[in-house]
């Protein structure tokens, strides 16, 4: 807000502006021309404030009379020049002037709610006439025709191959079918849950399948399930290399991470609650790929995003398997790996780009 003065004669003057309040019955005229004076002293030793400012000092240093006039100045978000300010905190004193006592100051106060609720009211049209072409806009989408594609499973118009009710029958037949002798399927569960933003209220209503794991058997189900993650030594070490060169820094979170891995066990489970088809309650699903809860799920992404970060000519580092690296020309990227969140640290935004999509 201020400058730096060269002199003791500017920190008196500033000193002279905070202590010079307006009394009771003295003019507003006087009372602002005296601030002014002050400002341009403070400005000839070296200081400056700008307008913004001396307004809000101003106001500071009214009388309590002037109260309700500073209150509507900050509710409507005014904004004047210092003559303009001069001008209405005038014609203001005009209207509570003693002769009128008390009476004056309620009218006057009502003159400047008037003026406030009009600008309200102003404003209140603006957000309706939004609104309006917002309603409008949504009824135009909602107009428009569809889309229509072609099959590729039928060869059949007018639909997508995922509304396909050719491929959808297939589908189940091929998921569902006859549990084996001597295999017990495991359970599953749908969890709920409300996702709420900053201010508390829901924005989402999620829901996941979720397997019961703990009914697994050791050596039929599953295996190993060993998943490494970075060690937090080496995102400290990279962080400090990318602070040191002035990387780039991208952090990326990967959705349904589970649902991305192979498995390579066989494992059937029971139809989830709400997807059991009729008259097949006795068929199980065969699980193609993990779901969130078996015991291997972690270790079976973990495998399958190796397998697919290399093939984009990233290299994994030997002492830190969740650290990889890709170097072409001088240009460098870092990607480390912990569960499911993804840090991407480089030295060029575009090859940063080409590994985010």
């Amino acid at each position: 807000m201020f400058g730096r003065p060269s002199e003791q004669a500017g920190h008196e003057a500033v000193k002279a502006v905070m202590n010079n309040k307006m009394k009771n019955g003295s003019s507003v005229r006087e009372h602002v021309l005296k601030m002014i004076h002050h400002f341009n002293e403070i400005e000839i030793n070296g200081a400056k404030i700008d307008e913004k400012t001396q307004v809000g000092m101003i106001l500071e240093t009214l009388s309590p009379s002037f109260l309700q006039f500073r209150t509507n100045y900050i509710m409507n978000h005014k904004k004047c020049n210092l003559s303009e300010l001069l001008n209405e905190l005038q014609s203001y004193e005009t209207l509570i002037d003693d002769k009128g006592g008390k009476a004056n100051i309620a009218e006057a106060n009502a003159v400047v709610g008037k003026a406030s609720f009009s600008r309200n009211k102003k404003k209140r049209n603006v957000r309706n006439q939004k609104d309006k072409k917002k309603i409008q806009k949504k009824k135009r989408k909602a107009v428009e025709p569809k889309l229509k594609g072609k099959c590729f499973h039928c060869n059949q118009d007018d639909h997508w191959k995922m509304n396909c009710k050719k491929y959808l029958n297939e589908l189940k037949q091929k998921k569902k079918q006859d549990l084996p002798e001597g295999i017990k399927p495991i359970g599953c569960k749908w969890i709920y849950k409300r996702k709420r933003g900053p201010n508390g209220k829901v924005e989402t209503f999620k829901a996941r399948l979720v397997a019961k794991g703990f009914t697994q058997k050791e050596g039929v189900d599953y295996e190993d399930t060993f998943s490494p993650v970075a060690m937090l030594k080496s995102i400290r070490i990279l962080l400090s290399i990318a602070a040191y060169y002035d990387y780039e820094i991208w952090q990326m979170d990967v959705k349904t991470t589970f649902l991305n891995g192979h498995l390579e066990e066989t494992i059937y489970m029971v139809q989830p609650e709400g997807f059991v088809v009729k008259d097949q309650e006795q068929k199980v699903c065969k699980l193609q790929r993990s779901i969130y809860g078996l015991k291997q799920a972690s270790r079976s992404w973990n495998i399958k995003f190796n397998e697919a970060i290399k093939s984009y000519g990233f290299e994994q580092n030997l002492g830190e398997p969740c650290v990889y690296k890709q170097i072409g020309g001088d240009k460098v990227v870092f990607l480390v790996l912990y569960v499911d969140d993804i840090l991407l640290i480089g030295n060029d935004v575009e090859s940063l780009s080409k590994v985010k999509n």
